[in-house]
């Protein structure tokens, strides 16, 4: 899976987690598959928004309103680690109940926020591809590339005849051996 967000909306989470900072904000990515189409952010409630956030019932319940009938899924969760680096903590791990889901976090320790995005289920946290760009990605970006039998024994062939054909010319543009008397 990959994420995909604009420079805007990449923008507007950054700058709602610096407003929240030294508190942890919070909200949902909205969209299509990996494609961020909506940021909604939502309150923090945690008693401890400092190194925690618990996102509030009634804003996550209105955020997730309506979302099919407007033809959107939830692509995934963000929020901030104002001081620390964005890696999800132990915490992040043991509460994240929505396994499919991506998990955008903006560590704001370093002069400029930082964005990674993640997959965490229960004793696995898979990094995902974040492209921040205008453009939407093409669907295999960040994907490996594979190929096919065919394709690989095109290349070997290409290969082979490239290698003749400067072999070849090398040999063309030798000066003649000298004539012995």
């Amino acid at each position: 899976m990959r994420v995909w967000l604009t420079p805007e909306s990449a923008r507007q989470i950054t700058d709602h987690a610096q407003a929240e900072s030294p508190h942890e904000c919070c909200g949902i990515l909205v969209g299509r598959g990996g494609d961020v189409l909506e940021v909604i952010a939502v309150e923090n409630i945690s008693p401890t928004p400092q190194t925690a956030f618990v996102m509030s019932s009634v804003g996550l319940a209105r955020a997730l309103t309506g979302l099919e009938r407007r033809g959107f899924e939830l692509v995934g969760f963000y929020h901030s680690h104002p001081k620390t680096p964005p890696i999800p903590s132990g915490r992040d791990m043991a509460e994240s109940h929505y396994p499919d889901a991506a998990q955008l976090i903006i560590g704001l320790k370093e002069e400029s926020p930082t964005l990674a995005a993640w997959r965490v289920r229960p004793g696995e946290v898979e990094r995902l591809d974040l492209f921040i760009q205008s453009a939407r990605p093409p669907e295999s970006a960040g994907e490996p590339l594979t190929l096919s039998g065919f394709q690989r024994v095109m290349m070997l062939v290409g290969g082979l005849t490239a290698a003749a054909l400067v072999i070849l010319t090398a040999l063309y543009l030798l000066p003649p051996p000298p004539i012995l008397k």
